[in-house]
């Protein structure tokens, strides 16, 4: 049984207790609650015990580890779950780097393009031209990124897009400098 001052305010309506005046119309400190079941199941983790508790594994490089999971995993296949899942938003995360970048330089040539806008046809062609500068230098310059955050941890890797990052600027370069008018002197 409920206190008297608490009973009247209390409703149940689709599964779940409302305390307060009308739930239709809900004032500042009126409370809803609703409850669930967990039921039992069997789950796989990845942790340090110490007394009746899980803490957080400390690896060798000085990290805390922990992961749970629904179902019986062993802890290799646990530990490669997690690596792939690393490696995708560590992928995921260059990805927006590179877009960002490149939407970046892309709005710094902007102007040059609404400049060009003078002559319609102009101010598209310049639109393109810029964006697909802007999408080499961005190239150029998260290869570069990534590969000097490679070099301390896998030099080889590091040194391999340092090469893909100079060929990139390479070309970068020399188009540049075909596409710039020559003048004859004479």
């Amino acid at each position: 049984p409920l206190p008297t001052n608490i009973a009247a305010n209390v409703g149940r309506e689709a599964g779940k207790i409302y305390l307060g005046q009308h739930s239709a119309t809900p004032t500042v400190g009126d409370l809803r609650v609703s409850f669930s079941v967990a039921l039992p199941t069997e789950v796989s983790i990845i942790s340090q015990q110490i007394n009746n508790t899980f803490e957080a594994f400390q690896t060798k490089a000085g990290r805390a580890f922990e992961r749970l999971q629904i179902g019986q995993h062993s802890a290799e296949a646990m530990i490669a779950q997690a690596q792939q899942e690393n490696k995708t938003l560590t992928w995921g995360l260059r990805l927006l780097g590179f877009i960002i970048m490149m939407t970046g330089l892309n709005l710094i040539f902007k102007p040059l393009s609404v400049l060009a806008d003078v002559v319609p046809f102009l101010g598209a062609l310049v639109g393109v031209g810029t964006g697909l500068i802007a999408f080499l230098i961005a190239i150029s310059l998260s290869f570069t990124v990534i590969a000097i955050a490679w070099v301390v941890f896998r030099p080889l890797l590091g040194i391999g897009l340092l090469v893909v990052a100079g060929a990139a600027t390479y070309v970068i370069i020399t188009k540049l400098k075909a596409a710039r008018p020559q003048t004859t002197e004479g």
